[in-house]
């Protein structure tokens, strides 16, 4: 029995194939663990020993930020170097824009070949050198519109998102001469000029053009003018003149030709 035990853990010592590995990871910060104990940062140099073909060692490469990944060795892996690349986390999201399509952007960089109206990604997430998670943010422009925005975080507690455009908005500042003219835009009264009216919106039509606004000036003993304006590249300033009331008056002399 003694022999028989002897000639058996020969027998196993002889099928026996012992590896030496330099295990290697990036992020090179990345923590190692071989067949569940941690080993620190690589590289680490390891003698792996395979009694059979069924034998394995798991070997598993971790960072905050990044997906783990494992790889099981077997007997069959003749390499003295193994080197596991670490990849960003992902998270699936689902965009949603209104109330038209528009351009998306992640980063500044254009997503899709035009206009969407809903869009699905999926966004590679990290963290920075301080350990702190990074993030994304997602633009939507379309002309006519300003354009909406969207940072989209890792730990978000939903995976949706909508980006609202608003139509384009600029301050007035009209003045009228003479001063003091009552100023109406699209008949809802403003005041009297010289004044700033705050964040007007210019809507746009099916087409994409501005619907032009439009502003009335009247004062009592000149004739009210109305004034059409629109995007006009986001100027500011309109300046209108009144034009006294005029009449034909007619005048007779008795005796005639009196001068």
């Amino acid at each position: 029995m003694r022999w028989s035990a002897i000639l058996w853990m020969a027998l196993l010592a002889g099928c026996a194939t012992t590896r030496q590995i330099t295990i290697s990871a990036k992020p090179d910060d990345a923590a190692i663990n071989i067949d569940g104990t941690d080993r620190g940062r690589g590289p680490i140099t390891e003698k792996f020993t395979f009694h059979g073909s069924d034998d394995v060692h798991h070997v598993t490469a971790s960072r905050l930020g990044y997906t783990p990944q494992v790889v099981d060795l077997t007997r069959k892996f003749d390499k003295s170097d193994l080197f596991l690349e670490l990849q960003p986390r992902t998270r699936e999201i689902l965009l949603h824009v209104t109330p038209v399509p528009a351009a998306i952007s992640i980063d500044g960089k254009p997503q899709g070949d035009g206009p969407v109206a809903d869009l699905s990604l999926s966004l590679p997430f990290t963290v920075d050198q301080n350990n702190q998670w990074t993030q994304h943010v997602i633009a939507a422009t379309r002309p006519g519109y300003q354009s909406a925005e969207q940072v989209v975080k890792w730990d978000d507690s939903t995976n949706q998102y909508v980006l609202t455009l608003e139509f384009m908005r600029k301050d007035l500042e009209i003045s009228t001469d003479p001063p003091g003219a009552s100023v109406s835009i699209n008949g809802r009264a403003a005041g009297k000029g010289p004044l700033v009216v705050k964040s007007v919106a210019f809507p746009v039509d099916r087409t994409g053009k501005f619907i032009p606004q439009k502003i009335t000036t009247s004062k009592p003993g000149y004739d009210p003018i109305e004034t059409n304006i629109s995007w006009d590249n986001g100027r500011r300033n309109y300046e209108v003149s009144l034009i006294p009331k005029t009449k034909l008056v007619r005048i007779t002399s008795g005796p005639p030709n009196a001068d």
